[in-house]
């Protein structure tokens, strides 16, 4: 496997050019070294690259399309270059892709003459490579559309004559690798990302299609922070190459987990709004989450490898430009991130129409992607007609087929130009799970034996029917121990499977992980989310204090953690007190539930309950001061109607001014949420209030004038208008101004009968 710690650069020389390559060791075999390969055009069967530009003219205007593909390949020299430094007797090792994206960076003038930048995303395929210096791998395809004849002079620029290498083409490509010495917390605060949403236009094509949604989320991250990153750097410099390589890991796992999410989130709104037209999305569906990675935990590491496209020489570029009289029509269908030989595909034929003509293609292992041009016709209005139809034949290992229905098409929308087609589309689903850095063992803090709970559920069945259903569990008692699941659903899906995690302890205790929903990865690396947790009680012994009783219970509401409790009974000061140690996963959401009893000057104290102390944080005890807590459920909320819930929770002293004050935000999915602290005395009495607003979807914020809470729980209600609001409104009373009309209130409600004036008032009593 990768050892991503011993990344390193090598420079050398070979048929009169300079070559940089990056290389890395391997982190069981010494003898064992990894070449990343380059980006480079593909090269067709006549010796020429996969590239084509075509300029249209029509007496009213010109424009352009430039088609083209990419692949990886090692250097040539780097094969030699590395034994010279290493030895003769290494061996060259290939690569194994999980994942893999791939972007075009290009530029042009637009309509005022400002030079505008552009990003494209690709997905290239993923069959492994050896250590072959002549294998091709990761190929991609790129359509691009050129509005004008800036546009098009911009390329002709980019990629004839002197003035080439202009763009660029960068490839991010996921390879198993061990994590070095550092520790990784990547996490997204959506309440943050739909707070940025509020300040700016988004436009609803921004999430339309998943390229588009690609390009987007890198610049949504970096203008909306809600995206952080924490290390843990260890012995590595932060500011050394490797250092560097580890954070630019660190920023592209984010990116791609929001990605990731976003596309998970639209893909479930589709599949319950099938005309793809009724639905609003935003950033406050997408749920927050954090994900830590520590020493030696085998990561999705991403190699990336990036080069400027050179100019073509003059006789191959009269070979690859043209200037034609159509516009041309121009979709390029590809395979997403799939793999074909674990899904038990053989091949994907796609057969294309358009008003000008049809066309086919068999996708393979080796041909993930097909590029349809054909020139379009002309409507009536002298614009192009870029409508055009497809259908695919799935094709499967046993020898079975699915055929699709026919999907119509307009390339001249917004990501309607690029037809991807993933596992769900070919009705087929694998992946691997594979154990990594899990401490197996017999001892009581050691792991027994780790279960994996494999469900996937079908929504899209024929009518009648029932969702087809697929469940599989797995135990797994040694690290590199792989486990792959493969099938084929009777239909193609949108839905995403999940899995659970059990860790059975050496001591019989287990932790069940909250089950995850990755969108359909290939593989997914099983490690041992599991830290030492270490619980401190800490008593403030005052002069008459005696007898601490203190009982804890750890709690993680998001994952099954089966830790016996803890108790500490400390006579005096001076007595030891031992640590309460358990092994659990780092959640900022759990905590310990806690209860305490001691005695003072002769007289039994009791804490009130309930009292959260959160994780890795020590239990004080002391006669001075006494825990206090406020618990806001969201549980009611109707979410359908809302995109965020803002509670603002305080106490109040006798002059009105907050004493204690904590904001809460609620978004769909968010659960029940605490603040706990200690005030000065031993029994104060305590007056919870709270104001916020409810912020209901393409409406202004309903307002929560500030409302006192009758304990210290508060169930929020499903749903808040105005009215509300006016009804939870409590006018200050003053008693002898406003007895009366209390009075005669009170006495309606009894009798039904108005008592307003005081003869009335008087002939009742």
């Amino acid at each position: 496997m990768l050892d991503i710690g011993s990344s390193d650069t090598l420079k050398y020389d070979f048929g009169g050019r300079s070559y940089t390559i990056q290389i890395y060791k391997d982190n069981q075999d010494a003898k064992k070294y990894y070449i990343v390969p380059q980006p480079q055009f593909a090269i067709a069967a006549s010796g020429l690259p996969e590239f084509s530009l075509r300029q249209f003219k029509n007496g009213k205007g010109v424009s352009g399309q430039c088609n083209f593909q990419t692949v990886l390949q090692t250097p040539p020299g780097a094969i030699e270059a590395v034994q010279k430094k290493f030895g003769n007797d290494i061996r060259i090792g290939g690569w194994d892709w999980t994942l893999g994206t791939t972007w075009f960076n290009y530029q042009y003038p637009d309509d005022k003459g400002q030079m505008s930048s552009y990003s494209a995303v690709a997905w290239p395929s993923l069959a492994p490579t050896t250590g072959d210096i002549g294998q091709a791998s990761a190929r991609a395809s790129f359509s691009i559309s050129l509005p004008d004849q800036a546009a098009v002079a911009a390329f002709i620029t980019a990629f004839s004559g002197q003035d080439g290498g202009a763009y660029d083409v960068q490839y991010q490509m996921h390879v198993p690798g061990s994590l070095p010495g550092v520790a990784v917390t990547v996490g997204f605060d959506s309440s943050v990302a739909y707070q940025y949403e509020q300040t700016i236009h988004v436009d609803k094509n921004v999430w339309g299609s998943e390229t588009s949604r690609t390009v987007d989320v890198k610049q949504y991250l970096s203008q909306s922070q809600a995206g952080t990153i924490d290390y843990i750097w260890g012995k590595i410099d932060p500011m050394s190459a490797q250092g560097q390589a580890i954070t630019n890991w660190a920023q592209q796992t984010l990116q791609n987990a929001v990605t990731q999410s976003v596309n998970s989130t639209i893909a479930m709104m589709q599949a319950n709004n099938p005309s793809g037209n009724d639905y609003k999305f935003s950033m406050s569906q997408v749920s927050s989450f954090s994900y830590t990675y520590t020493q030696n935990t085998v990561v999705d590491w991403i190699a990336q490898s990036s080069t400027l496209l050179p100019a073509f020489a003059n006789d191959v570029w009269d070979r690859v430009y043209e200037v034609v009289d159509y516009s041309p029509l121009s979709v390029v269908f590809q395979l997403t991130n799939v793999d074909l030989i674990s899904s038990r595909v053989a091949s994907v034929q796609v057969l294309a129409q358009s008003p000008s003509g049809n066309d086919s293609e068999t996708l393979t292992k080796d041909t993930t992607s097909w590029i349809f041009k054909r020139p379009a016709v002309t409507n009536p209005d002298g614009s192009p007609n870029l409508r055009y139809s497809y259908k695919y034949i799935v094709t499967y290992t046993d020898r079975t087929s699915y055929e699709s229905p026919t999907i119509q098409g307009n390339a001249a929308l917004e990501g309607e130009a690029s037809v991807t087609f993933n596992a769900g589309s070919l009705a087929a689903l694998a992946v691997t799970f594979e154990t990594s850095g899990i401490q197996f063992g017999a001892s009581a803090q050691s792991v027994k034996q780790v279960q994996v709970d494999f469900v996937f559920v079908n929504t899209n069945v024929a009518p009648g029917q029932a969702a087809e259903a697929k469940t599989e569990n797995y135990v797994f008692h040694a690290n590199e121990e792989k486990w792959p699941v493969s099938f084929l659903t009777a239909l193609p899906y949108t839905t995403n499977y999940t899995y659970s995690v059990l860790y059975v302890m050496g001591d019989g205790s287990r932790v069940t992980l909250a089950p995850s929903q990755p969108t359909n990865q290939n593989s997914v690396q099983i490690g041992s989310p599991l830290a030492l947790q270490q619980v401190t009680l800490y008593p403030v012994w005052a002069k008459d204090m005696e007898n601490v009783y203190v009982s804890a219970y750890y709690v993680d509401p998001d994952n099954s953690v089966s830790v016996q409790g803890n108790v500490w009974q400390i006579d005096k000061k001076g007595d030891p007190i031992t640590p309460w140690k358990f092994l659990a996963p780092n959640n900022k959401n759990a905590y310990c539930d806690v209860t305490v009893q001691y005695v003072d000057d002769g007289e039994i104290i009791s804490y009130p309950t309930p009292w959260y102390v959160p994780q890795r944080q020590p239990i004080n005890v002391t006669a001075k001061q006494t825990p206090t807590m406020v618990t806001i459920d969201p549980s009611l909320i109707q979410w359908d109607l809302y995109d965020m819930v803002k509670i603002d929770v305080y106490l109040l002293n006798a002059t009105g001014q907050p004493i204690k004050q904590h904001p809460f935000q609620f978004l769909r999915g968010t659960g029940s949420q605490y603040y706990s602290f200690m005030l000065d005395g031993q029994e104060p009495s305590l007056t919870w209030y709270y104001s916020g607003a409810y912020y209901p979807k393409g409406a202004s914020p309903v307002v929560i004038q500030q409302t006192k809470m009758t304990s210290a729980l508060l169930v929020l209600p499903r749903m808040w208008s105005n009215k509300q609001v006016l009804a939870n409104e409590r006018p200050y009373l003053v008693p002898h101004e406003h007895a009366h009309a209390i009075e005669a209130a009170h006495l309606r409600l009894l009798t039904g009968i108005n008592l307003a004036y005081e003869e009335e008032l008087a002939s009742v009593k």
